[in-house]
């Protein structure tokens, strides 16, 4: 989570008002200087609707109007994470078991700089291990991870 711009109360805020709502807190992210732009990721079990995403979005606005946290204008955006969610936190990786990935290498693993399989797990040293469609599995070293996300799986009718 990128919280390096981020006014610490907001954060507070938002980690709260998400947790008594039922939600994860997937990531947020500021971008921007002039122009300051706030994206809240949120999920939950069975997925986040459009109508949460905008009710949540009212709230926080509301409160950062009221509280007046920002000095130059702010654009907040809240969303689900996504079909090709990228996996960053161990709740993520928890949630992301057995679900096709993609991983993309620094160092070519096995010829290749990106990597599709089931994530079969994250283990205690960060390493990733995949089951690759042949049945075999493929353990990509932590090091050499930047990034995980879903893969969204195709299956013919």
């Amino acid at each position: 989570m990128n919280f390096s711009k981020i006014p610490e109360k907001l954060l507070e805020f938002v980690r709260d008002e998400s947790k008594k709502a039922g939600y994860e807190l997937v990531d947020v992210i500021a971008k921007g200087s002039r122009t300051f732009f706030i994206e809240i990721v949120l999920d939950k079990k069975g997925g986040i609707t459009l109508r949460e995403c905008i009710d949540f979005n009212k709230k926080i606005a509301s409160w950062v109007n009221l509280e007046d946290v920002f000095t130059s204008k702010v654009t907040l955006d809240v969303s689900s994470p996504g079909l090709d969610r990228e996996l960053k936190s161990e709740s993520s990786f928890l949630w992301g078991k057995d679900k096709f990935v993609e991983l993309r290498a620094r160092e070519a693993a096995g010829g290749k700089h990106i990597i599709s399989g089931k994530l079969i797990e994250r283990n205690s040293s960060g390493d990733i291990l995949l089951e690759m469609p042949d049945g075999k599995e493929f353990c990509v070293d932590c090091k050499d991870v930047i990034k995980v996300k879903l893969k969204a799986e195709y299956k013919k009718c």
